[in-house]
């Protein structure tokens, strides 16, 4: 639960760092962003995007059954 909360941080850093010093605090959906609308490489930008929805379909898989026990998760 923490990974799946962990992407909703993409606007905290384009607005404080966009990327820190040499891609520091680099995030993944932040990397689609800048593929996309800053170099204009929109298949690699596709390509990642598809490789993050299958990572976030995994985390997702994998959380539901806890959730449908009822623990929850403190993040």
């Amino acid at each position: 639960m923490a990974a799946l909360g962990s992407l909703r941080n993409v606007d905290h850093i384009f607005v404080l760092t966009k990327g820190g010093p040499v891609g520091a605090t680099d995030h993944l959906l932040y990397r689609v962003y800048t593929l996309g609308f800053e170099y204009f490489d929109f298949p690699a930008a596709s390509a990642l995007s598809l490789a993050l929805l299958a990572l976030l379909t995994l985390l997702a898989l994998l959380a539901l059954p806890r959730l449908e026990r009822g623990v929850h998760y403190d993040a």
